[in-house]
């Protein structure tokens, strides 16, 4: 065998080998990437009782989460800005009035900024229930995601204690009349059952 033939097989062999190089890392057109595994983000643990608070309401005052010892209480996390969060704000005030009496006490804890809460609550003629925020949103996304470990990837977010601050339900996303009332009932069921003791 020459030198030429030697060549020509050595070229032929590159060629079939760039060819199939190619042929296995072209898909559909496209260069196969190496498959990157998604890093999971952390979620937030619920906590077993609500944490401390300190915020402050529409009406100016600034309240602790001692202003409700003895209530049971329904956590709504909202804002303006969330079309299911303005929807489910009359059913909220219906739920209010209704157990009231069985010291339930509803808070709407927005996040969001003081100018848009007060633009939106006189809007629709004010709420029955306490209206809480802090000076900076964060502060309040903080205190939701860090101490009580909700997940704010979306709202609403509705959190449910017993009479003495043990979380009992957290609920994502806009409650029906069904969900609402099965959240408030599960709070008296806790306190017939002496689950709160």
């Amino acid at each position: 065998m020459n030198t030429r033939n030697v060549i020509l097989i050595v070229i032929v062999g590159v060629i079939f080998g760039l060819v199939g190089f190619y042929a296995g890392n072209f898909i559909g057109g496209k260069v196969k990437q190496p498959v990157k595994q998604a890093t999971p983000k952390p979620t937030p643990t619920l906590v077993e009782t609500l944490p401390d608070f300190e915020f402050k309401t529409l009406d100016g005052k600034t309240v602790t989460l001692a202003d409700y010892e003895g209530k049971a209480l329904v956590v709504n996390f909202w804002a303006t800005w969330c079309a299911p969060c303005r929807k489910e704000i009359p059913l909220l005030v219906e739920m209010q009035e209704k157990y009231a009496e069985q010291d339930i006490q509803l808070l709407g804890v927005a996040i969001d900024n003081e100018q848009a809460i007060r633009k939106f609550i006189a809007q629709i003629g004010g709420v029955n229930y306490p209206i809480l925020f802090s000076d900076l949103e964060l502060t309040t996304m903080e205190w939701a995601q860090k101490k009580v470990g909700v997940d704010l990837i979306g709202l609403p977010i509705t959190v449910t204690t017993d009479h003495n601050g043990r979380i009992l339900t957290s609920h994502p996303g806009e409650v029906d009349e069904a969900e609402a009332l099965m959240l408030f009932e599960e709070i008296l069921a806790a306190r017939e059952t002496g689950s709160t003791e």
